[in-house]
């Protein structure tokens, strides 16, 4: 074997020992295998893997604008405008002519002329705000039309009913001290509550149930416990000039001796001025009393009607044929499921006065009160009032 089959091209092998023969047993260092010539370029290898990728390069310049294309569909309508001004005002048209020919410039019916008498321009009934009476009826022959306060109403010509309150089918409350109460939708004062067995109550079923102390009384003085209802809380434009009537239904009383009596009165919810009128006993038995209570003190002697007091009597009707005048009326009558005719009720009358009325107050202190008075020491009494109607006329 040759050494140049040996040595390998790599010429930086120079320390390693060869074993082996060259020619003869002896062996060669490395050393000493000097190098040959470099021999001829070998064939090309076969073609690597393709590199990465290189980096994007920069943009290139922009091209030249292309041409147009074709005009797109239209878009939607935009927003209406703001309404321009007002022309001016057109000629007047004609005048109205013929019976019940009215002429319409605007509103429901088209313009020009309209038969009132038509119903085809003509329906319904036309409100009080508009210039109607809100009513589709004229109402009983002899009516007049009458305003309530809120609306017009066909009413026979005399007296107005404000006020018919059931006290028995109110619910149930106790009026236990001085002060304002709402009852049947109204605003009540209560008084003189001190002077009280019991406090006023109301009793479901019953009404409005009083139980005066001994020595409470309304005759100068007004000691006796009740309750107050002005009168311009149910009458619209209520004035002085006005008459007025008090229905009252006494539905139990229990009076014993002289003095006890259930009370009703149109007054100021003071000793100013008051119309009374007592139903039970007087100064010697059973009656009616009628008096009038001016200036703090009894402007009037008691005008006694003396009956037995029972279910033949136990309505109450008060009338001040004008508020703050010196004549009163009184009546009294049967309560039958209902209220008797005025025309069934036992008259009694109040014609003279003397004394002075106080007519400073003002129309809204005037109002009803419903009260009870106990002079006596004996029995407790209890006085029930069922059912208030308030009246009046202009």
């Amino acid at each position: 074997m040759s050494i140049t089959n040996i040595i390998t091209q790599n010429s930086l092998l120079h320390s390693t020992t060869i074993t082996g023969r060259v020619g003869g047993p002896t062996a060669l260092p490395v050393d000493d295998v000097r190098r040959g010539p470099q021999g001829e370029q070998g064939p090309a290898g076969a073609a690597g893997a393709a590199g990465a990728t290189g980096a994007t390069g920069a943009t290139g310049a922009t091209g030249a604008t292309g041409a147009t294309g074709p005009q797109g569909p239209a878009g939607a309508d935009g927003a209406a405008g703001a309404t321009g001004a007002t022309g001016d005002t057109g000629p007047a048209g004609p005048a109205p002519a013929g019976t019940g020919v009215v002429l319409v410039s605007s509103g429901v019916a088209s313009a020009g002329q309209a038969n009132l008498a038509s119903a085809s321009h003509v329906t319904g009934t036309l409100p009080v705000g508009n210039g109607g009476t809100g009513l589709s009826s004229a109402g009983t022959a002899g009516n007049v039309l009458m305003s309530n306060g809120s609306a017009w109403v066909s009413s026979a010509p005399g007296w107005v009913t404000a006020l018919d309150l059931d006290l028995s089918a109110q619910a149930a409350q106790t009026f236990s001290s001085n002060g304002t109460y709402t009852l049947g939708g109204l605003t009540w004062t209560k008084f003189n509550s001190a002077n009280e067995a019991s406090p006023a109550a109301i009793v479901n079923g019953s009404g409005l149930v009083i139980q005066p102390g001994s020595s409470s009384d309304y005759n100068g003085s007004r000691t006796l416990p009740g309750m107050w209802l002005p009168l311009s809380q149910i009458i619209s434009g209520f004035d002085f000039s006005m008459s007025v009537r008090i229905w009252v239904y006494n539905s139990a009383f229990n009076g014993a001796g002289n003095y006890d009596n259930a009370v009703i009165a149109i007054d100021t919810n003071s000793t100013a001025f008051g119309y009374v009128y007592k139903r039970g006993w007087g100064l010697s038995g059973q009656a009616t009393n009628v008096h009038i209570n001016a200036a703090g003190s009894n402007a009037t002697n008691f005008v006694t009607d003396t009956y037995t007091i029972g279910s033949a009597n136990n309505v109450m009707v008060l009338e001040a044929p004008t508020i703050m005048g010196a004549t009163i009326k009184s009546y009294r009558g049967q309560y039958s499921s209902g209220w008797p005719a005025l025309s069934n009720l036992t008259p009694q009358r109040l014609y003279s006065l003397s004394g002075t009325i106080d007519t400073s107050q003002l129309t809204s202190s005037v109002g009803v009160a419903l009260g009870a008075q106990r002079a006596s020491s004996g029995t407790s009494l209890s006085v029930t009032f069922a059912r208030l109607k308030v009246e009046y006329r202009r």
